[in-house]
């Protein structure tokens, strides 16, 4: 929820340079705003700000519609619609040009006139390759499509970042307004070596160890049958011999990855939430463009889920010491979402989505029971369930999550087109309650052949002492 004074329709942000230090951005401070005249009452009026893109049934973008062509609900209680406009940008101070000389004045000559300050960008687009869980199989994909993408892209009132999120924020270019910028960027050495300081080499020789450790322990103690609850687990350790000490070394092996896997997980979440705060402070329509093959809102559910679907002891999981990283995900969407930062998600392993467990590979020794119906089933699953935080943060932010397709173009495009063909509307919600809750917010078209797609709600403001809600 932005608040806005005297119903003022534009985003708080400024005239911001972006600059990198020790990989976190730094902006320039605003001007202090001028005090209030004496005797003059201050209203404080709270807006919701909601982005709108609207399609046709071939999905272009459709422009020219007036604000009685929408409507808008939240909790399914219509609102009115107090302000309107088809781009949402701040009007900070226009600064000089970077690059811009002023001639110095001579007694021979009339002084010249300062050089024609340069605008604000209207748009901000930061495009974020996530290191930490993307495997560099991939990488190659990535860097075609985004290639072919900046070569169209010549944009007069845009500025672009690239940037690697691994256990550390790696700036490969600054912000730019020049795409070209971004293709140079691309050739340059430092983005394959922060592409191949990925962890997801480091998750897949994990995952190819237990399901090797899993094929042994099933072929020679007999396993995939289920056997009780989840404390059968515990007879079967404390069981004398090879396979009780065999079912202890893969339970340590697992307790131990899955611990792992939250240290770099809390770490990836929370870069992601630094990028994202400095991102809110540009002006204009500001883009994140996260294009990753995953993440496990349970760090290890994915390593304790098969040990189960061997096992037939699905309760398994429950012994996995992995933190939830849920919460620490809603939280960042909720700043997203306050910062009116969208960002768009790209599944980057396409259609060939498939787990990297030992029992997928050729190699496997006797991997019969890996290959089974119903460990394939839920090896897939878990595969999927790694797209529910991308799909998080797209839904809440009013960007679009793109999986399970090959065209990583499509999506790139689609970004970079919804953030500059759009509406946003206002209203001053109905419910004034400062709950902290999750409110769902839904647009309709009086046109029912266009699409209307907007964030999925926002969340209201809370007191310090309420605890966060989920959405």
């Amino acid at each position: 929820m932005q608040i806005l004074h005297r119903r003022k329709f534009s985003l708080q942000s400024g005239s911001l340079t972006l600059f990198f230090l020790s990989c976190t951005f730094t902006a320039s401070a605003q001007k202090a705003p001028p005090p209030e005249p004496s005797g003059t009452i201050k209203v404080e009026v709270k807006q919701v700000l909601v982005p709108v893109i609207v399609t046709d049934r071939h999905g272009h973008h459709v422009t020219g519609l007036a604000a009685r062509d929408f409507r808008v609900f939240e909790e399914g209680v219509e609102q009115q619609i107090v302000a309107f406009g088809t781009e949402m940008l701040d009007t900070p101070p226009v600064l000089p040009a970077a690059n811009s000389a002023t001639p110095q004045p001579s007694a021979a000559a009339t002084p010249a006139a300062p050089p024609l300050p340069a605008a604000p960008p209207r748009y901000t687009y930061v495009v974020c390759l996530d290191a930490l869980n993307s495997s560099f199989a991939n990488f190659s994909r990535v860097r075609e499509a985004l290639g072919k993408l900046f070569q169209q892209e010549r944009s007069t009132d845009s500025q672009y970042a690239l940037l690697v999120l691994g256990r550390s924020i790696v700036v490969v270019k600054y912000l730019t307004p020049r795409g070209e910028d971004i293709l140079a960027a691309m050739r340059n050495k430092d983005l394959d070596r922060a592409a191949l300081q990925s962890e997801a080499a480091n998750f897949a020789e994990q995952e190819r160890h237990l399901g090797a450790l899993l094929d042994k322990y099933c072929n020679q103690c007999g396993c995939g049958v289920s056997r009780g609850g989840a404390n059968i687990i515990d007879k079967l350790m404390d069981s004398p011999g090879y396979c009780g000490g065999m079912l202890n070394n893969i339970m340590n092996f697992a307790a131990s990855a899955a611990r792992e896997r939250s240290l770099v997980g809390r770490q990836f979440i929370r870069n992601l939430r630094t990028l994202t705060e400095q991102l809110g402070r540009q002006p204009g329509k500001r883009i994140l463009l996260l294009v990753s093959d995953g993440f496990s809102l349970w760090a290890g559910r994915d390593l304790y889920a098969t040990i189960g679907a061997y096992l037939g002891i699905p309760g398994v999981i429950l012994r996995n010491p992995g933190e939830k990283l849920g919460q620490e995900t809603e939280e960042l969407a909720r700043l997203a979402s306050s910062l009116n930062v969208s960002i768009y998600t790209l599944d980057s392993r396409g259609l060939a989505m498939a787990p990297t467990f030992g029992v997928f590979d050729a190699e496997s020794e006797q991997a019969s029971l890996g290959h089974s119906p119903q460990v394939l089933g839920d090896l897939l699953l878990l595969a999927t369930e790694k797209q529910d935080g991308m799909i998080l943060l797209a839904a809440t932010t009013g960007g679009v999550f793109v999986g399970n397709s090959n065209d990583l173009l499509r999506g790139m495009r689609q970004a970079f087109a919804d953030g500059r063909e759009y509406y946003v509307l206002a209203y001053v919600p109905a419910d004034r309650t400062e709950d902290g809750k999750f409110r769902k917010i839904r647009v309709e078209l009086k046109d029912k052949k266009l699409t209307a797609r907007a964030k999925q709600g926002y969340w209201a403001p809370r007191p310090p002492s309420l605890p966060p809600s989920s959405p």
